[in-house]
């Protein structure tokens, strides 16, 4: 068995993809860069108010 060296997306198909995505009309919160794609997620509703945040908040003695 050898390994496999991953391989990750290059960056002009990122930026490829980033500008399609904001072409739309898409507003960019984070990127995941993965060897099997690329994933781009919208904005948090609420600036460091993340499910954690939240539960951490309401749970302090």
């Amino acid at each position: 068995m050898g390994s496999q060296a991953l391989k990750f997306p290059k960056s002009p198909e990122i930026k490829r993809l980033i500008k399609a995505a904001r072409d739309a009309g898409m507003q960019i919160g984070s990127i995941d860069i993965r060897p099997d794609g690329v994933t781009i997620y919208p904005p948090a509703k609420e600036q460091g108010q993340s499910p954690y945040d939240i539960w951490k908040a309401q749970n302090q003695s």
